[in-house]
């Protein structure tokens, strides 16, 4: 059996004047208490006469004050779930809930009472863990047991209840700052409804079973931890009375078991300590070459390390090494820098190395057995495009290039022909990379970048030295808002002139290698160009015809506001607040102008399919899955092709002059019409499938592609696309 509660006794100056039987009943008192537990911890208390650590008491009759620490409420769940050695101790612990009770308060744990739970190894040496005072100016009948001759207080009860309180018998009750004390848990207002509040409430164990009621400091002054004067001539009342004895209860010793301590003779030993929990700071994020974290190993009881420096290993080859002077005695600190070559999509912790260290309670070696801890969401070296979705992939191109989120039938396109890639055998980089390169001899692109147009292959001239320059600092304003510098401008111009990568890979490559604020930055505005796209193509925006300038503005204006602050920071909110407000605005407005559109065109997307009746009309469906029947005597009419979807189209007449437009088609996949036309053939291919002809389009002009349109009921009239450009039946 271990030795049990040792209580160690500093005597201040002032108890040189009191009276002789002062310290016999001091001694007496103490010598009580350590007879009534079993925990084996030694606490030392400073003890003074009409005074408490140099303050006068006043009219107190004692006072006392601890010394202590801050503990968050699963460490303290934890400490006193680990506690069964009495009925009370398993009955306290059953009643605690598994969620904070106080939204996130702390908890103040007394230095002995966090020794006794395991929580702290206290305040080192032979330092106070707390001090009491008892009154020199009120009558007392001091003694070797409890006892009060009429007209006196109970001096032995006193020391009691001041001891007591030093030893963690207090109460917060959220204090004005969100603080409490491990005895607050046990305060209920009724049965069953644990009261954090000040006021009325009783002390239980169980929660059901109210055993003894707590004073209400509101109405009474006095201490909450106390007993109310329904508590008649007991050490731990509020208030006490001259003429009585005032002894310790067995409701009080109940008390003082589930807050930490146990009686005597119950055989205990000390905790083991084990790992509760592992955590990092920062918890999330991308962990480059060069950068460090902290990683926290949590343990359930108070440990000491010494003898060496421990480690932890971590799954990515690397360690963490311990922080003696960032950890506490249950939080023990370890400190990782990311190293080159090493990387994880999840940081996890696989074990820890003692390197000669001794990590324990008392007498007990901590047990690291369930120290694995993989930390979701924390990458180390994990290049940037890899952690993006195909469509966040998508969109960092459209920001790199345009400085703008994607239009919606443009977007449409890219991912269908990102998949068929894939699906036809390349790799997700290689598709990613071909489809990025394809960017640049497209209209808007040769529009923002004029050297394209007549560069050819020839990159080394003047002119276009100059505008890769430009193009090099662009796409890093784009997707960083700042500029490249002198060096990683020259780089990227020496990579792209000399053709050992392309445009739309150089722009790949640059956000590859972004760390820190920069890679936080262009997450932020690829989630915000992602849920532009997403919900302006939802609502029928796509960025075409007459709304093209309005919707390209918009695109770019969600973007500038956008910052690398944190992920998902305020500045994504306001961005996508800017994305609701147009959304908004453009479908009242576009709803209006439907309202009074002329009945000569037919625009929007037909459902049920639509009959044209009526000669030289331009029938525009939209993008989608569209039938639109043309009737025998209509001619002349030409139908607007779009990406993201199959129109079928019935009636088509040759020889009344009706006719395909590919002008949005082309504009939507960025093609500029005058690299298009001489090979057309390349990028439009007409398949003949019987009595019907399949009109297919490839924005990489490899031929084939997807079904844009079908010509029903055509006999042979169509099988190729000569027989549509010789009846001058496809414009752009």
């Amino acid at each position: 059996m271990s030795a049990g509660l040792t209580i160690n006794v500093d005597y201040d100056a002032s108890v040189a004047s009191a009276p002789a039987a002062f310290k016999t009943t001091v001694a007496a008192a103490v010598a009580y208490l350590e007879s009534q537990f079993s925990t084996p911890i030694t606490i030392t208390i400073d003890v003074g006469y009409g005074e408490i650590d140099g303050s006068s008491l006043g009219t107190d009759l004692g006072r006392s004050e601890s010394n202590g620490i801050d503990v968050g409420y699963q460490a303290l769940r934890s400490a006193l779930l680990a506690r069964a050695g009495t009925a009370n101790e398993v009955a306290a612990a059953a009643s605690l809930p598994v969620s904070d009770p106080t939204n996130s308060g702390f908890f103040y744990v007394s230095y002995a009472e966090a020794e006794a739970l395991g929580l702290s190894s206290g305040p080192g040496g032979a330092n106070v863990v707390g001090a009491i005072g008892i009154s020199d100016t009120l009558p007392f009948t001091y003694g070797t047991t409890n006892g009060a001759a009429a007209g006196t207080y109970d001096a032995f009860g006193v020391v009691e209840h001041e001891i007591t309180e030093v030893m963690g018998r207090t109460e917060d009750l959220g204090n004005g700052d969100n603080t409490y004390t491990p005895l607050d848990l046990f305060r209920y207002s009724s049965p069953g409804v644990r009261d954090l509040t000040p006021g009325p409430g009783y002390f239980s164990i169980n929660g059901t079973t109210l055993l003894a009621q707590f004073n209400n400091p509101a109405a009474n002054g006095g201490d909450a931890g106390d007993w109310a004067s329904s508590v008649a001539d007991d050490s731990f009342d509020a208030f006490s009375t001259p003429g009585t004895a005032d002894p310790v209860s067995s409701t009080d010793l109940a008390l003082m078991d589930v807050i930490g301590y146990t009686p005597a003779g119950v055989v205990t030993s000390n905790p083991v300590a084990t790992v509760q929990s592992v955590t990092a700071s920062p918890s999330t994020g991308d962990v480059t070459t060069g950068v460090s974290l902290t990683l926290t190993v949590n343990m359930t009881a108070a440990v000491t390390v010494s003898g060496g420096t421990p480690s932890l290993t971590l799954n990515d080859g690397g360690s963490a090494i311990y922080n003696a002077a960032q950890s506490t005695a249950t939080a023990l600190a370890f400190d990782y820098t990311a190293q080159s070559g090493q990387s994880t999509s999840a940081l996890g912790v696989t074990g820890i190395n003692s390197n000669g260290a001794t990590i324990q309670t008392t007498g007990s070696a901590a047990s690291f057995s369930g120290i694995q801890t993989t930390l979701a969401g924390l990458e180390v070296n994990v290049p940037l495009i890899s952690s993006l979705s195909v469509n966040q992939q998508l969109e960092l191109v459209y920001i790199g290039y345009f400085d703008r989120a994607a239009d919606g039938h443009g977007f449409s396109f890219w991912v269908e022909q990102d998949l068929q890639a894939q699906n036809g055998g390349q790799s997700a980089s290689t598709a990613l990379t071909n489809i990025a390169n394809s960017f640049a001899p497209q209209a808007e692109t040769e529009a923002l970048y004029p050297f394209l147009v007549n560069a050819g292959t020839n990159l080394t001239t003047p002119t276009a030295q100059a505008g890769l320059s430009t193009f090099i600092s662009d796409v890093y304003e784009n997707l960083f808002d700042h500029a490249a510098g002198a060096s990683g401008t020259a780089y990227w111009l020496g990579q792209i002139t000399s053709g050992a990568v392309g445009l739309g890979a150089a722009i790949l490559a640059i956000a590859n290698g972004a760390t820190g604020t920069d890679a936080t930055e262009l997450q932020n505005k690829v989630t915000v160009a992602l849920d532009f796209t997403t919900r302006t193509n939802a609502a029928g925006l796509d960025g075409t015809g007459s709304s093209s300038a309005s919707f390209l503005t918009v695109a770019r204006e969600v973007l500038d506001g956008v910052d690398g602050t944190s992920l998902n920071d305020s500045s994504v909110t306001a961005a996508e607040t800017l994305t609701t407000a147009y959304v908004s605005a453009a479908g009242t407005a576009a709803s209006s102008a439907l309202t009074a559109s002329s009945d000569a065109d037919w625009v929007g997307s037909p459902n049920p399919p639509v009959n044209v009746s009526t000669s030289n009309i331009v029938v525009d469906p939209g993008a989608g899955d569209n039938t639109i029947q043309f009737i025998a005597g209509a001619g002349g009419d030409t139908v607007m092709l779009h990406s993201g979807g199959t129109d079928q189209i019935g009636g088509f007449n040759l020889a009344g002059g009706d006719a395909l437009n590919l002008s949005d088609l082309f504009a939507e996949a960025h093609l500029n019409v005058q690299d298009v036309l001489p090979n057309l053939n390349s990028y439009l291919t007409v398949v003949d499938q019987g009595t019907n002809a399949s009109v297919l389009f490839d924005p990489l002009g490899h031929g084939g592609g997807t079904t844009v349109a079908v010509l029903q009921n055509l006999g042979s009239a169509v099988t190729a696309l000569t027989d549509l450009t010789r009846h001058n039946a496809v414009m752009i």
